[in-house]
């Protein structure tokens, strides 16, 4: 039988929420901090999306298909620690990951590729961020086809992706615009919403120059939290698609 864990154990133990020995980086390229400048759009969707399924009336069961290492997943479960949560990638390491960082009760992780084994379930709301644009072209019915069938009929889509007013990255295969991504998700769902989001702009630019450039990251918490609700606030939303960086979809499975 395992021991209970003493106070000073419980300290270390909630420590482990995070890898955080692998922050600090050896030389020859000693580093204090892993610093990535895609923080402000990752941080900023996730907050979105945990917004708009707020609003869902049913979301006893939630699956995150290409959940990755689970930040998303993680953040959903905090969010609705009533809900029953599901990650789906297809990658076996980063199940790995979302397993070792995600302890919740009300989550589970699964390696499985949608396209080669479905999955037949009843969820109330599938949440895709940023993954459509990972998918072949050829693939891409046949992965739809695969979110629909993990939702119950009436079930909620809920999906973002890059615009395609945004150079196309090595690791995505394509990026769209609302009428080809209706188009495409409308073949299995009905489309509720479709809405571009992130706001191109130079002070968005220089925001993110505040926050990480060559000299300092900006560290002060309350500054921080000023520049984040300001970006929510003031540069995040947009009503054009000539302006967006992203598109945010809401669909219904027939």
């Amino acid at each position: 039988m395992t021991q209970p864990l003493k106070d000073a154990q419980q300290v270390q133990e909630s420590w482990y929420s995070f890898p955080y020995h692998y922050i600090a980086s050896l030389h020859p390229r000693f580093g204090v901090a892993k610093v990535y400048d895609w923080v402000l759009n990752y941080t900023s969707a996730i907050t979105f999306l945990l917004e708009r399924v707020e609003q869902e009336t049913e979301r006893a069961t939630i699956i995150d298909i290409g959940c990755g290492d689970g930040r998303l997943t993680h953040e959903l479960a905090r969010r609705f620690p009533e809900s029953q949560l599901n990650g789906v990638d297809y990658s076996e390491q980063a199940i790995r990951l979302a397993q070792a960082l995600n302890r919740q009760k009300n989550v589970r992780f699964e390696a499985r590729d949608l396209i080669v084994h479905p999955i037949e379930a009843d969820n109330d709301v599938a949440v895709l961020m940023e993954v459509y644009e990972h998918i072949e072209p050829t693939n891409a019915s046949a992965f739809l086809r695969g979110i629909r069938d993990t939702l119950r009929p009436g079930g909620v889509l809920h999906l973002t992706v890059p615009h395609s007013n945004q150079p196309i990255a090595p690791h995505h295969f394509r990026h769209f615009d609302s009428a080809l991504l209706s188009q495409e998700v409308s073949e299995y769902f009905d489309i509720d919403v479709i809405k571009p989001f992130e706001r191109i702009g130079r002070r968005r630019k220089w925001l993110n120059r505040l926050l990480i450039n060559r000299l300092f990251i900006l560290n002060h918490q309350g500054l921080l939290n000023r520049v984040f609700q300001h970006y929510m606030a003031h540069m995040f939303h947009c009503e054009s698609e000539d302006e967006c960086q992203r598109l945010y979809l809401r669909a219904i499975r027939r």
